[in-house]
């Protein structure tokens, strides 16, 4: 997987904001996206701990 740690600076509704634009059309998305949007789930979930 690719380097998302800046994803751990990003405000909690940006992470929901980025989910939510690459959920719509998954099968757009280009494999560093897919990959952006599963590190954006996981930190999105340690967060919610």
């Amino acid at each position: 997987m690719n380097n998302f740690d800046y994803l751990k600076r990003q405000p909690t509704y940006a992470l929901k904001n980025m989910i939510k634009a690459l959920s719509m059309m998954s099968l757009l998305n280009s494999e560093e996206e897919n990959q952006r949007l599963e590190a954006a789930k996981i930190e999105l979930k340690n967060r919610s701990k």
